[in-house]
Parts: structure tokens; sequence; C-alpha cells
């Protein structure tokens, strides 16, 4: 919420600022609201047991680092127990067969980040962070280098020594049922602009103003039209005399077609039905 107030202030000067002097500010301006600075976030994390320490062993491990997209690469990590003066205890150290011994003792040990494995879209501006316990029970952060740029093999080199001047059941029991997570983090890769090459094809004035040819659509027959008093089924005359016709003249053939009583058979004169001037009062005629 402070961060929006921020910018509501940052934004309303700028406006006014832009009424007095009546023109947009820079555009590399690093006080500009609209803009927010690139911050890592996390690829992903891994895991490592704390156990080893409560019986006075090293843990050597190349842990996965999974993330939203799951697998993102491996890191390579160790927790080595030491003496105060920061050298491993090897074989000179006392062999715990219990980790109850250790309570009210010293230990000291080196938490190790050497390296790691990335996928190339995963290793920009990359290191890594964790959370441990202190002396007096609380938790602090610890951090490896930064590399920059875009590595797909990181070597961090991260050694820090920790330790608790007396073991108590709160840190024992930190050791032997916590896991130490260790989450790496990095930058977005910015995307590589590509440029293609696209070829303008020019027109010429000519060509602007010449008409273009338009392809005649084929005529579309119009249904065949037939005279009822003759059977289909038993004369093709009236086929053959259709085809004639519209392949001669289709226009004749579209006049005739709107013709009332007009008939297609040219060579076939069809006679049309009188019905009887007996049935028919207005057509008879006295003798």
């Amino acid at each position: 919420m402070s961060k929006f107030t921020n910018r509501y202030f940052l934004i309303k000067d700028l406006l006014e600022s832009y009424y007095e002097s009546n023109s947009p500010p820079p555009k590399n301006n690093p006080a500009d609201p609209f803009w927010d600075p690139p911050e890592p976030s996390v690829i992903g994390q891994g895991f490592i047991s704390l156990e080893s320490l409560a019986y006075l062993l090293d843990n050597p491990a190349e842990i996965p680092i999974v993330g939203d997209n799951g697998s993102v690469g491996k890191l390579k990590v160790d927790v080595i127990p030491i003496n105060e003066s920061g050298e491993p205890l090897g074989d000179n150290a006392d062999i715990i067969d219990d980790p109850n011994e250790l309570i009210d003792q010293r230990l000291d040990f080196h938490i190790k980040i050497d390296s790691a494995e990335l996928p190339e879209n995963f290793c920009q501006d990359t290191f890594c962070e964790y959370s441990f316990m202190t002396e007096d029970g609380g938790f602090k952060t610890f951090k490896t280098i930064e590399i920059k740029g875009k590595v797909s093999n990181p070597e961090y080199n991260y050694k820090y020594h920790h330790s608790f001047s007396k073991v108590n059941d709160k840190v024992l029991n930190y050791l032997l049922n916590h896991n130490l997570k260790i989450q790496l983090y990095g930058n977005d890769i910015p995307e590589e602009k590509i440029v293609e090459d696209v070829q303008v094809k020019q027109v010429t004035e000519p060509q602007l103003d010449k008409p273009q040819k338009k392809t005649p659509s084929p005529k579309k027959r119009p249904p065949a039209l037939t005279d009822p008093s003759i059977d289909a089924s038993t004369d093709d005359s009236s086929k053959k005399v259709e085809d004639d016709v519209w392949n001669e003249d289709p226009g004749r053939y579209r006049q005739t077609m709107f013709a009332p009583g007009a008939a297609v058979n040219t060579n076939k004169a069809v006679t049309p039905k009188i019905s009887n001037a007996n049935n028919n009062p207005k057509t008879s005629t006295t003798a």
C-alpha cells in the first residue's frame, strides 16, 4: 500500500509538471512512476538434510532445483563439521552414536554452495539464498555472490562458518527434523530482438491505373421449361430442342421462358387443349 501511495504522489507531480511546461517528461527518467526496475525472482529451490551434523558427519550432495515448471537444474552443496578454527574434523572426529551427546557441547560447521547446472533460460544473474537458525533461536538469511550475465554453470564458491556455542534441545531438534532450504534467484532473460528483412514490392503508377480484367462467371442455365401437355417420360424431343436453343442463343431462351404460353420446342407445335363447348355456356352458339 505504501508503494502505491508513493506512486500516486509521483504521478500527480508529473502531471502538474506537464501542465506547467507543456512538454512530456524524459523517457529515461529514473523517477518514472510507471516503471519498475527488474527484480530477481525465485527460479527454484532445493533441500539438503542437516541430520548428519548431529552425528558430526559431512553430507556432500548434488540436489535438484525444482521450480514452477519442474526441475530447473542442480546445485552442488555440502555441510561439513569443523573445529573452532574452521578446519574439517575428518577422521579425528569423535564417533557419536547418540545425538544427545551434543547437548551442552559446542558445534561448528561449514555450509558450502559450490556450483550449479542450469538450463539456458534460467541462468541470468543468479545467486542462492537460505535461512539458518542463529545462536539466540532466531533465523538469519545468508546469500551467495551474484553471478552476472547469462551463465549456465555458475561457480558460487560459497562457504560460511556457522556455530553454536552450546547445543540445546531446540538446536538438536532443528538439526534432526529439518532440512535446509536453498533458494535459487535470477532475473528474466531479455528477449532478443530478431530483425527480419521485409521486401516491399513497389507498384508503379501504370499498374495502379490499369484496370484489372474480370473473369466472366459461367452462365447458369435456368431450369428446364416443359409443356404440361407433354409427357416427359416418353418424349425427349423437348429436352433436345431446349439444348439446341440454349446453345445457339441463350438470350432467345430467356425471352421465351417468360412469354405466356410460349413453347420451347420449335420443331413441334403444341396445340393447347380446348374445353368442350357444351360445357362452357359462354362459347356455345345457337344453330
